[in-house]
């Protein structure tokens, strides 16, 4: 007799099962697509609404997720985008979600007003977290250094 429960309970089981797989297979496509938008919009302009379709499909992707990484990848196509404050807003809850995210950290210092504290304070995180970053950070410093002269140049 009490075999009978099992099996009804081992097939919802199983479906909740097929439906997690179902919308973690989705996200990943979603943020697929998003990333190959943020990849183009590291190097050059995108169409705005190639954009805000990307920038949507990061927040569908975390809708259900308790990784930060379509948060992050949200966040640095607003900053390649140009919406700095946005861009910055997201990183920052970013952190706050999770202090000891290495990438939600180096997004926060990318996207932190230069000369600023916030600047100094996340450079000094993203080194407590792993001191091997300094080398990334050094680059990271030189080409916001020669963007800024190439764009006062013009």
């Amino acid at each position: 007799m009490k075999r009978v429960p099992i099996r009804p309970a081992l097939v919802l089981l199983a479906l909740l099962v097929g439906v997690w797989l179902a919308f973690g297979l989705r996200n990943v496509r979603l943020q697929d697509d998003a990333d190959a938008v943020l990849a183009r919009a590291r190097t050059g302009p995108v169409p705005p609404a190639e954009a805000n379709a990307a920038l949507k499909d990061y927040t569908k992707a975390g809708r259900f997720s308790p990784d930060l990484t379509p948060m992050i990848h949200r966040a640095a196509l607003l900053e390649a985008i140009g919406r700095h404050a946005e861009a910055h807003d997201e990183a920052s809850r970013a952190t706050e979600i999770e202090p000891d995210n290495l990438e939600a950290w180096f997004l926060r210092w990318v996207v932190a007003d230069p000369n600023s504290l916030e600047k100094v304070l996340a450079k000094r995180r993203v080194l407590d977290l792993n001191p091997w970053f300094a080398l990334a950070l050094q680059r990271a410093e030189t080409a916001q250094a020669q963007a800024e002269s190439q764009a006062k140049s013009h």
